[in-house]
């Protein structure tokens, strides 16, 4: 994102928004008179993003750890196990798209990117939860029904309220999840723009993008490249 010259992380003005509100992200960095539309851009990808379901919604976590558990404080441990979390996960989202990946289950569209019988993922990241059987493998915030994407975009456009604070969900710890969300870079940050871009599309088209072989094929192959480009980090470590 750019304002007057110079160049923003997505991750910098979110957070920013994320606390002040829009506004007071366009005021703070200088957005200037095209900052009502990036802000409208900013709100719609991640509204999309974090409505990625089942296995790609777990994929997100996984991410989210793994940046948030790989900076300079990182203990060694920790970083191994989050290394290989987000490898097995990038996997499986990889096998959702193969067409004899999954048994199709009779009435659920949702079948392939599911897991049946449906399973609760409660310790991917702090706070958050997927579960196959609750609002179709939404991130939810905790064990409820709230999910995540029906939120962020008010909380972008208004900044944090009370009225936003649940089972323990804060406004610290919303900015600490998207920011290691947005933190991701290189083909990981291209994989984020992939999957936000289909499931966008998918919105539009009325269609399930895993479902339609342009779309599942364009986020096949991001997942490869990420794929294996952990696999030389592997052979580095």
């Amino acid at each position: 994102m750019c304002g007057d010259g110079q160049t923003i992380p997505m991750f910098a003005v979110t957070e920013h928004a994320v606390e002040r509100g829009w506004s007071g992200a366009q005021q703070h960095y200088k957005l200037g008179a095209g900052g009502d539309f990036l802000g409208e851009k900013v709100q719609d990808f991640l509204y999309h993003l974090l409505n990625l379901r089942g296995e790609f919604g777990r994929l997100i976590l996984t991410l989210a750890t793994y940046n948030g558990k790989t900076g300079n404080s990182a203990a060694t441990g920790h970083k191994e196990v989050a290394f290989e979390n987000l490898h097995e996960q990038l996997e499986l989202c990889l096998k959702c798209l193969s067409p004899m990946a999954r048994p199709f289950q009779p009435n659920s569209p949702f079948s392939a990117i599911l897991r049946f019988p449906g399973e609760q993922s409660d310790a991917l990241y702090p706070g958050l939860v997927v579960h196959d059987e609750r609002v179709t493998g939404s991130i939810t915030i905790g064990p409820t029904r709230l999910p995540l994407w029906s939120r962020i975009a008010a909380i972008v456009e208004d900044g944090w309220s009370e009225d936003d604070e649940l089972h323990g969900w804060t406004l610290a710890k919303m900015k600490d999840f998207l920011t290691s969300i947005l933190n991701a870079r290189g083909e990981f940050a291209r994989l984020l723009l992939v999957l936000g871009n289909i499931e966008h599309q998918s919105h539009q088209n009325d269609a399930l993008w895993w479902a339609d072989h342009k779309s599942s094929d364009c986020a096949a192959k991001q997942l490869q490249v990420c794929i294996d480009g952990m696999h030389f980090m592997e052979e580095k470590l």
